[in-house]
């Protein structure tokens, strides 16, 4: 098996230790590089939420948020995988992430009070809002209620400090569709949502608008060639030639929404701090 990787090349698929149920069907595995977690192409599932796991760890790091290593990992027809549902997996593009050291956050304000890069809050409702990732926060609206997905906040363990954490962005697979696919028609219908993703009230008071600018600034320096590169590499048995296009113009595009979506939205952090500090759940 040959994978396409920055730092972690995971070449071979040694055993299955895990097998998880979540929409993605995850399996934990053993390979010649170190634990990861692997998803791939199976017949009910959308080959479109690979494309969005790489695109999005991509458009995270640029934001300036943590994420694990990854690779694209050549996956046979042999390879020792069973998914959670029963059904077989579709031999080809896997799509892996190193296994990290931590936990899924359990929706306490405690906890992110021991986070060592409280800046990366504000920084992952940017990235959310620019890629329309409804998988951890979504607003209520009109014709959908709130959505919450706490575990979707993953808390990294910090090596060297007792009882503290890094925020670690990963699980990027419903960015861009929701629910949807990622054809050319509903990425230009959702192309100018102005909702604000990601921000949960606990984040209130911690996740400062400032921060939020600055992770613009960040995205605002971000080229169209470089979105086009990263779409670039995702596997055509993902995403088809017919999709890219649209999909870097939907990403790109949204670049120019962004600041006045966090300008008008996200909440100044002056406004909670007081009632934060005395409300404060464990």
């Amino acid at each position: 098996m040959s994978s396409i990787a920055s730092s972690w090349s995971p070449t071979t698929i040694r055993y299955q230790k895990r097998k998880l149920s979540s929409n993605s069907l995850p399996v934990v595995v053993e390979t010649d590089a170190g634990e990861g977690f692997l998803k791939v192409l199976y017949p009910k599932g959308c080959p479109h939420d690979l494309a969005c796991e790489l695109v999005g760890i991509e458009l995270a790091r640029i934001v300036g948020l943590r994420t694990p290593e990854y690779a694209v990992i050549e996956i046979p027809p042999h390879a020792p995988v069973e998914l959670a549902d029963g059904n077989e997996f579709v031999p080809g593009h896997g799509f892996i992430t190193r296994k990290l050291d931590g936990m899924d956050w359990s929706g306490s304000r405690s906890v992110l009070n021991r986070l060592l890069n409280p800046i990366d809050l504000a920084r992952l409702v940017v990235f959310d809002t620019w890629t329309l990732n409804c998988d951890r926060f979504r607003p209520r609206t009109e014709t959908a209620p709130e959505w919450r997905a706490e575990r979707n906040v993953f808390l990294e363990r910090a090596a060297n400090f007792d009882d503290q954490y890094y925020l670690t962005s990963l699980d990027h697979g419903c960015c861009f569709k929701c629910l949807a696919d990622l054809t050319p028609a509903h990425l230009r219908r959702v192309a100018t949502s102005d909702a604000l993703y990601g921000y949960f009230p606990e984040f209130a008071g911690l996740a400062r608008r400032e921060h939020a600018l600055q992770a613009v600034r960040a995205v605002q320096s971000c080229l169209r060639a470089q979105i086009d590169a990263i779409i670039e590499r995702v596997p055509e048995s993902w995403l088809t030639n017919g999709h890219r296009n649209a999909l870097s113009d939907m990403i790109y595009g949204r670049i120019r929404l962004l600041e006045r979506i966090i300008r008008v939205d996200f909440p100044a952090a002056d406004l909670f701090d007081d009632q934060q500090r005395s409300g404060d759940n464990p």
